[in-house]
Parts: C-alpha cells; structure tokens; sequence
C-alpha cells in the first residue's frame, strides 16, 4: 500500500462547500464522500483532489487533520498521483 504524508502550513482555517471538505483556506480538498472522524479529523474516498497554488495531488483516499496550533497533515492511499504547478 501506497502511502505518503503531505504536511501543508495553516494560513487560516475554514470549511469550503459543495462537496468540498475542511481544511486550511489556501487548501481546497475535493472528494466524493466525506466524512468527520472527530474533532479536526477527516476522511475522504472517491477521486480525492487536494489543490493548493503549487501542487494538485490525487489519490483514491485520503485522511485528513486540521487545527489551529498544528500544520494539516493528509495520509493518502491507493493510487497517489503529484501534479506540481510550474508557475506558467
């Protein structure tokens, strides 16, 4: 199993809608199915898409965590694709 650890610093914090879950606001997370797992704890499954100015990455799923006083993490698996934004 696939695995990868993406530690993104919190700008801010905030929930996105329309199928969109929570996270920092300079991270949009997509995903066909979310689901709260306690407090600032996430799960995403089906096509999960994390987008930030410089990277896309996608995966299968994806767990999530958010607060405050610590950088989100995301645990991803399954097929993990990084697609890096080259300015352009």
């Amino acid at each position: 199993m696939k695995k990868l650890l993406l530690v993104v610093g919190i700008v801010g914090s905030g929930i996105l809608l329309s199928g969109q879950g929570p996270a920092p606001s300079n991270v949009r997370v997509h995903a066909d199915r979310i689901e709260r797992r306690g407090e600032g704890r996430w799960h995403y499954s089906g096509s999960v898409q994390i987008e930030t100015q410089s990277v896309v990455i996608r995966a299968d799923e994806a767990d999530g965590t958010n607060s405050l006083a610590n950088p989100t993490t995301f645990d991803l698996r399954g097929n993990v694709q990084v697609i890096v934004n080259s300015g352009k």
